[in-house]
C-alpha cells in the first residue's frame, strides 16, 4: 500500500466492495419481485402460453439470493480486495445466467428485456478491475447469444410469445440467419459500450475518491503534527540547556572516577543523556523553520553518504546491502537534510532485516519526467501490517522495541522531502519485506512554507 492518492486505494477498495455487497442483494431482491410481477402479468394477459418454466427461473432467483447471504455473511470481514472481486464477479455471472433463462423461455429474440443485461454488465464495471469486468459481457453473449443460435438451428425449443412459432417460420427475425447474427453482434457491441463507459466514469471517479481521502489525511496528519509541533519545541528547547549541564558534569566527573564500577556508572549515565540530547535535537529539526540551503550535489554521492551514516549501525554479517545506482547526475537539494532523510529509511529497513536479509538501495530517473528523481530503498525484512502504514510517518510512531526507536525518524524524512517538492511512498506485506519510494524534481520548486516545515 502506498501513501500516495495514486496507491493509497487498497483500504478504500476494500471498504467500497463490502458496501456493495449488501447493496448487490438488496436490488436483486427487487429484481425478484419484478420478474415475478412480470410472469403474473404476462399470464393474466395471455402473452405468455407456457408460465411453468419462468416460475421455476423465479424461484431459482431468491434461492441463489438468500444462499449468497449467508455464504457471504461471516466470511466478507476476512476477505481481501481479490476475493471479494472473485465473489462480486460470481454473483453477477448467476445473474446473466438466470436473465439469459428468463429471455429464452419469453421469445427471446422478441422479447425487450434483452436490455437489462446492461445492469449486471454496469455493475460489473463499477466494481471489478478492467481485466475482470469483461467476463460478465462474455458470459452473457454467449449465454443469451447462444441461446438464440441454438433456437434458431432448432436444437432448443423456442418459446414464442403472443402465439409466434419459429418451427413454422412466422417470427420475423429468424427468417434469415443474418437478421440473428446482426442481434448477435448488436449485443456484443451494446454490452462492451455500456460496460467501458461505465468503467471510465467508475475509475475516474475512484481516482477522484483516492485523492480526496489522501488530502484528508495529509491535511490530519499535518494539522497533528503542529500540535506535537508545538509541544515538542517548548519541551525541547527547555530540556536542552539542563541536558548540556549535567552532559558537562559527567565530562568533569569522569577523571575523578577511581574505581570502574563509578566509571560504568557515569558512562551509563552519559549514554542515556546523550540519547535525551538526540531526541530533542530530533524534535528541533521536526519543529524548526530553517529554510533548505540548497546546492548542486551529486545525487549517488549523497547516497552514498547515508549508507556510510548507517553502516556502524547495522550488522553487515547478517544484512546484505545492495546498491544500483542509474546515473541520475545532479540536483539542487540540500544534501546534508536528504541524506539524513534518507539514512533514516535506511535504517528502518536494516532493522527489519535483523534476523538476516537484503537492503537494496537504487537510483533513478523518471521515464516520462528527466526532472524527477526517484530513490528506491526496499528490504526483505519483516514488513509492515496494513492497519500500520498510514502511521509510520507520524511523529513517535515506532514498531521498534522500547529504548530501539524514538519514532521521528520517518517524519523528519517526510518533512524534508515535502519540502523538497517531493513525496514518499510506502509499499509493505508483512514477512515479505518493505519498499520506499522517494520523488523530487531535480530543480527547486517553490513550496508554501507550511509543507516545508510541516506545521
Amino acid at each position: 500500500m502506498m501513501m500516495t492518492a495514486e496507491f493509497s486505494s487498497g483500504a478504500l477498495e476494500l471498504t467500497y466492495l463490502q458496501s456493495w455487497l449488501d447493496r448487490l442483494i438488496r436490488l436483486r431482491w427487487l429484481a425478484i419481485i419484478a420478474v415475478a410481477f412480470a410472469v403474473l402479468f404476462g399470464s393474466w394477459t395471455g402473452l405468455l402460453d407456457d408460465v411453468a418454466p419462468l416460475w421455476c427461473v423465479a424461484l431459482w432467483m431468491p434461492t441463489y439470493n438468500l444462499a449468497l447471504r449467508w455464504w457471504q455473511g461471516p466470511r466478507r470481514t476476512s476477505w481481501g480486495v481479490d476475493s471479494l472481486h472473485r465473489f462480486v464477479l460470481f454473483q453477477l455471472i448467476l445473474d446473466v445466467f438466470t436473465l439469459s433463462l428468463l429471455l429464452h423461455f419469453s421469445d427471446s429474440v422478441e422479447n425487450p428485456a434483452e436490455m437489462f443485461f446492461a445492469f449486471p454488465v454496469a455493475a460489473a464495471a463499477m466494481l471489478l478491475p478492467g481485466r475482470k469486468w469483461p467476463y460478465v459481457t462474455t458470459a452473457a453473449a454467449l449465454m443469451h447469444g447462444g441461446a438464440v443460435l441454438l433456437e434458431y438451428a432448432g436444437i432448443l425449443a423456442h418459446h414464442p410469445l403472443a402465439g409466434h412459432n419459429l418451427v413454422h417460420g412466422d417470427d420475423p427475425l429468424f427468417r434469415s440467419g443474418f437478421l440473428v447474427a446482426g442481434y448477435g453482434l448488436g449485443l456484443v457491441i451494446m454490452l462492451n459500450g455500456v460496460g467501458y463507459l461505465v468503467y471510465i466514469v467508475a475509475r475516474e471517479h475512484r481516482r477522484a475518491e483516492a485523492l480526496r481521502y489522501e488530502r484528508e489525511r495529509v491535511a490530519i496528519s499535518r494539522q497533528r503534527l503542529a500540535h506535537v509541533g508545538q509541544i515538542a519545541a517548548g519541551v525541547a528547547h527547555s530540556v536542552r540547556s539542563p541536558l548540556h549541564g549535567l552532559l558537562n558534569c559527567v565530562d568533569l566527573l569522569r577523571p575523578q572516577c577511581g574505581d570502574p564500577a563509578s566509571e560504568e556508572t557515569l558512562e551509563m549515565m552519559g549514554e542515556g543523556l546523550r540519547r535525551i540530547e538526540l531526541i530533542t535535537r530530533r524534535l528541533l529539526t521536526l519543529t524548526r523553520e530553517a529554510p533548505l540551503e540548497r546546492a548542486v550535489t551529486r545525487i549517488d554521492d549523497l547516497v552514498h553518504d547515508a549508507l556510510h551514516m548507517v553502516a556502524p549501525n547495522g550488522s553487515p554479517g547478517a544484512v546484505e546491502l545492495e546498491t544500483v545506482f542509474g546515473g541520475v547526475g545532479e540536483a539542487e537539494v540540500d544534501a546534508g537534510r536528504l541524506s539524513e532523510s534518507v539514512a533514516n529509511i535506511l535504517d528502518n529497513a536494516i532493522a527489519a532485516c535483523a534476523g538476516g536479509g537484503r537492503v537494496s538501495i537504487r537510483t533513478r530517473c523518471d521515464s516520462e519526467h528527466e526532472g524527477r528523481i526517484h530513490i528506491e530503498i526496499s528490504d526483505t525484512g519483516v514488513g509492515i501490517p496494513e492497519q500500520q502504514l498510514e502511521q509510520i510517518f507520524d511523529p513517535f510512531f515506532t514498531t521498534k522495541p522500547v529504548g530501539e526507536g524514538t519514532g521521528l525518524g520517518l517524519a523528519i524524512a517526510r518533512q524534508v522531502i515535502e519540502a523538497h517538492g517531493g513525496e514518499i511512498a510506502v509499499e509493505s506485506q508483512p514477512q515479505r519485506g518493505t519498499r520506499f519510494r522517494v520523488v523530487f524534481p531535480r530543480r527547486a520548486v517553490s513550496i508554501m512554507p507550511s509543507q516545508e516545515t510541516g506545521t
